[in-house]
């Protein structure tokens, strides 16, 4: 048998490992042992597969050195959607958590131009002490421009595996379709990765790939599938205000949409620097000709430069409409390290009498409210797919849409609390939310919300497309 057919076999076993785990863990959402075993499994046929390929130089241990590194290279990049499950394992506590929640986009960028860097430095390696390369900076962009062909066509696929999805809604259909997308996954990330390696693009024999779609396909018929889907959700109002109606986060809009029947009107709370809580989103508030953070400024001085409605007074208001909240309070890096404690000395009391709901970033403060009113129910609100927020001690989970991964909605799972997601405002976000089987939706759009009910039998397709959150 040719090294380059022996590859695509081992490849199909590689894929079949994969499409295994994943309708293992529909059943029985595991990110222990079961991660390990799948990690140790698909590292080791990795390994395999370089060495029996010849992609490296050098004796067997030079070689399975060389894969190795490899391995870890491209192991961000989604190789075999082991990057979805991994992140769980991540040794995070609530304050850190907390702290690359809040300077996110930041961290990101840092580790997109970080892992670039590393990206270059493995090609001059590679190009130098394995490959040989004539031309190191021909050998460098070719490496660079076939990493992004390859996201390009994992996304194309996706696509395409969606849009077979759409047009066949049938449960096994979907179910299958959700495997292959796993299978081809695999395909695609192997063939681009021995591209970049050899400098060469073979495509994978025809014959194991059929075999592969066959597997996945009988699979999808004898697994029954297993749905989550809701659509009996809670409709829960974005600031207080519909369609723009009023102010977000004022009493004038809470007046205006307290009383039209929603389970909970969302809200956002700051503290300033004297331990007072303001109606107020943006951490920054104009003073004069300057932008003055929130808990920097006393309330005397921001009531001199603008009008704030004081949280105090909108609890007051909610109370007479017998309207439950779901109050956020914002967090920043200059936060108030007793913020929790501050919040639920002023109004625990009332929180917990009238079940009102409470969630932030900030898991510390939210442990603070928890060890002074246990009955007040916290939330933990996140925008970073993947981080493993399942094991932090909180009651429900707030969690931005558009980062919703299928493998993050099976880790909170494992935890038994609800979900909410914000911020709902399209018809395919809040058909994603609902086919994805969430509690709840925070929407800015809450009347159309309210009477949207689609076939959600039929728009499965939107959890393949979603696949590409575990894979890329």
């Amino acid at each position: 048998m040719k090294r380059n057919t022996r590859n695509d076999w081992l490849g199909l076993v590689l894929g079949i490992i994969v499409v295994a785990f994943n309708l293992w863990w529909r059943k029985a959402p595991d990110f222990g042992g079961l991660t390990l075993f799948k990690f140790v499994l698909l590292f080791a046929g990795f390994i395999t597969l370089f060495i029996v390929g010849n992609l490296g130089k050098g004796n067997k241990v030079q070689q399975g050195f060389q894969a190795v590194i490899a391995f870890g290279v491209f192991l961000p990049l989604g190789l075999f959607g082991l990057a979805a499950n991994l992140k769980d394992f991540f040794p995070l506590n609530g304050g850190q958590f907390t702290a690359l929640t809040i300077i996110r986009y930041q961290l990101l960028i840092t580790l997109g131009i970080l892992y670039i860097l590393v990206l270059i430095l493995f090609l001059i390696w590679w190009a130098k002490k394995v490959s040989r390369a004539a031309n190191l900076k021909k050998f460098i962009i070719h490496g660079l421009v076939t990493i992004f062909g390859m996201l390009v066509v994992e996304l194309i696929v996706i696509a395409c595996l969606g849009l077979v999805a759409k047009l066949l809604p049938l449960i096994w259909a979907i179910n299958g379709l959700d495997s292959i997308t796993g299978l081809l996954m695999v395909f695609v990330q192997l063939t681009f990765v021995k591209a970049i390696l050899s400098g060469k693009l073979n495509y994978p024999k025809s014959l194991p790939v059929l075999v592969g779609l066959i597997v996945c396909i009988s699979a999808g018929i004898l697994v029954p599938a297993t749905s989550y889907a809701n659509n009996h959700q809670q409709v829960i109002v974005h600031r207080g205000a519909i369609n723009n109606n009023s102010h977000p986060n004022s009493i004038e809009s809470l007046k205006k949409n307290g009383n039209l029947g929603y389970p909970f009107i969302e809200m956002d709370i700051q503290e300033t620097k004297d331990h007072q809580f303001i109606c107020a989103h943006d951490d920054y508030i104009k003073i004069g000709d300057k932008k003055v953070l929130i808990n920097k400024a006393p309330l005397s001085r921001i009531k001199r430069a603008t009008h704030v409605d004081m949280f105090s007074d909108y609890l007051n208001e909610a109370d007479k409409l017998n309207q439950k909240l779901i109050i956020e309070i914002k967090a920043t890096t200059k936060t108030n390290p007793a913020i929790g404690t501050d919040f639920a000395r002023q109004f625990g009391n009332r929180v917990q009498k009238n079940h009102h709901l409470v969630h932030s970033v900030d898991y510390p403060a939210l442990r603070q409210i928890d060890a002074h009113f246990p009955k007040v129910k916290v939330g933990l609100v996140t925008m970073l797919n993947g981080l493993p927020i399942n094991r932090y001690h909180v009651d429900f989970y707030t969690l931005q849409h558009i980062t919703l991964s299928n493998a993050y909605v099976r880790q909170v799972r494992t935890a038994g609390k609800p979900i909410y997601t914000w911020t709902d405002n399209s018809r395919v976000a809040m058909l994603k939310s609902k086919v994805m089987g969430v509690q709840g939706l925070v929407t800015d759009k809450a009347s159309f919300a309210k009477q949207y009910t689609p076939n959600i039998t039929d728009n499965g397709w939107i959890l393949i497309i979603n696949n590409a959150w575990d894979y890329i």
